[in-house]
């Protein structure tokens, strides 16, 4: 019996250690603060919520919306073109689908947080409006001051902003405007059956709806624009030149037939015989 009733608590406290949450460990080395947006030096203060103990949880204090607004903000100030996008009922494989085929026309595809892309929307246009523009690369953009100053900045891209939006933007920014990726972007929208609805954009720092993107996808590439304004500085020189040899053409024969007729008019027998002759 004796045995029994020992066996029966072993298996007691047994059961109870099972089922008992592990408590929550520290590391001793603090994390280093996030660094600024392109600037590593900049810190970010550490949060107000940081433990009297001095220890850091091991997740450590770049959260992943610090993560996203530092992206964010960065995709703001370097993408000449970001297209907004909202996704209906997209699983995994058609995602990769729509992936692939935005890459291969020299686009990105990606889904956004609606709030934290509102907040560095805000953060950028407070910077460009209020910093100059040496300023801009070294400021860093998910600062505490930065977001309380903006935090009454708005944007008519906001509008746009309705149900889970995805961005488009161009793979290689450097290269600025391309209306031919913008085209074939288009086209992917229109031919994915609703699953990607295209609801405007923002060029530089402005926004554009349907019809304006429509209007942009019609413009040359960079290049034919270069051959067009070439064309239209080199048509005026070109057709002053025309003016200018056409008026001399016209002062000669003019003149030329004023002295045949002098010549008339002082010999007449003379002009007679060269008219026969």
């Amino acid at each position: 019996m004796a045995a029994r009733l020992q066996c029966r608590n072993l298996l007691r406290q047994f059961a109870r250690s099972a089922f008992v949450q592990p408590s929550r460990t520290y590391a001793t080395i603090p994390a280093p603060p996030p660094a600024g947006l392109h600037n590593p030096s900049i810190k970010i203060d550490t949060p107000a919520h940081t433990n009297t103990t001095g220890l850091v949880p091991l997740k450590g204090w770049e959260s992943r919306k610090t993560y996203l607004l530092h992206n964010y903000a960065k995709l703001l100030l370097e993408q000449p073109l970001i297209l907004i996008a909202q996704h209906n009922a997209v699983n995994a494989e058609e995602w990769g689908a729509f992936r692939n085929q935005v890459a291969k026309v020299g686009g990105k595809l990606q889904v956004i947080r609606t709030h934290i892309f509102k907040a560095g929307l805000r953060n950028v246009n407070y910077m460009k409006k209020e910093l100059p523009q040496e300023q801009w690369a070294t400021t860093d953009a998910t600062a505490q001051w930065l977001s309380e100053a903006a935090k009454d900045v708005d944007d008519p891209l906001m509008e746009l902003f309705v149900g889970p939006l995805a961005t488009i933007t161009l793979a290689e920014p450097a290269q600025g405007f391309q209306p031919e990726v913008l085209k074939k972007v288009m086209d992917i929208c229109n031919k994915s059956q609703n699953k990607l609805v295209l609801l405007g954009g923002r060029m530089e720092s402005s926004p554009m709806d349907l019809t304006d993107l429509e209007r942009a996808k019609a413009l040359p590439n960079l290049e034919g624009m270069r051959a067009q304004l070439l064309g239209l500085l080199s048509s005026p020189a070109s057709g002053l030149g025309r003016v200018l040899s056409a008026s001399g053409s016209r002062i000669y024969f003019t003149l030329e037939s004023r002295r045949i007729g002098m010549e008339k008019e002082a010999n007449p027998e003379g002009a007679t015989a060269e008219e026969k002759a």
